[in-house]
């Protein structure tokens, strides 16, 4: 079976997200559910020891200095006249931002899991099922920031996903040579598009940008399931079962496609999801 590695949001957890991944993992794939210590909500270690959110590394490093550098590159890209003048205004901050860094932790996160499943003897019960080459990377929010960077740095994945994640990190400056997609909510107007320009250099394989209509950020989570109510659980007015549809079928289809080499039309979905536009670069 195919290997999918999968990074949860900033401040979430790998147990937020069972609707979207046991429909994938009925399909016939094995996930690997990363829960990333110190900047999950906690995390519990086999001999009991529990590790919770670090607010003190937070706080140091996720300063005034840095919000106010935030505050006033989205000022200028809101103001810009041009798409040049938007990537001008935020060209630095894509790669210099605290976000940006812990991408960058998050996608040696990820290396590490590949290394463990090559390499570590208490995986050995994967050994006999899993399918050797290509592996699929894909997260949520920040999650998916660090699987678009994963996908830059790590020969090893062979496509990923990123979900409704502003691509802090290389990307900015780095062209992808492996297939990828980058599937976003309904943003709101006033919602400054940073990834337009993170994602302008475009890949030499597959590229897909995907948005999924009445969505919002916590559609991807299970979020809406537990908390129906959309003042604060930051879902959109799809009905949430709906959204797990429409998000399931993106994700195996596309790594159906990359990874099983399936003949797949990924846009077709436009026909059958009234919600879904699909922009194909090759």
């Amino acid at each position: 079976m195919p290997v999918l590695i999968f990074s949860h949001g900033h401040y979430s957890k790998a147990f937020g997200y069972y609707a979207l991944l046991e429909e994938i993992v009925s399909q016939g794939y094995i996930v690997v559910n990363i829960n990333h210590t110190y900047e999950s909500t906690g995390a519990i270690f086999p001999n009991g020891e529990i590790k919770l959110y670090d607010s003190t590394y937070d706080s140091l490093t996720n300063n005034a200095e840095q919000a106010e550098i935030v505050w006033n590159a989205t000022q200028q890209f809101q103001q810009a006249e041009s798409e040049k003048e938007e990537y001008e205004a935020i060209k630095d901050i894509l790669t210099d931002y605290i976000a940006a860094t812990s991408i960058q932790r998050w996608s040696k996160d990820i290396s590490s899991v590949i290394d463990h499943l090559e390499n570590d003897v208490h995986m050995s019960f994967l050994s006999t099922h899993r399918k050797k080459s290509g592996i699929g990377v894909f997260g949520h929010s920040h999650g998916g920031a660090a699987a678009g960077q994963a996908l830059l740095k790590d020969q090893r994945i062979q496509a990923a996903i990123n979900i409704d994640g502003t691509q802090w990190g290389d990307m900015v400056n780095s062209t992808l040579d492996q297939h990828f997609a980058s599937i976003s909510s309904a943003w709101p107007d006033g919602h400054p598009n940073f990834n337009k320009h993170a994602f302008r250099n475009k890949s030499n394989a597959d590229f897909y940008t995907i948005e999924i209509q009445q969505t919002g950020h916590s559609n991807f989570m299970d979020i809406p399931l537990m908390v129906n109510f959309s003042g604060i659980n930051q879902a959109g007015s799809i009905a949430p079962l709906k959204a797990y549809k429409i998000t399931n079928s993106l994700v195996l289809n596309f790594f159906d496609k990359y990874l099983l080499n399936k003949p797949i039309n990924i846009s077709a979905i436009e026909n059958k999801f009234k919600e879904v536009n699909v922009q194909h670069e090759l």
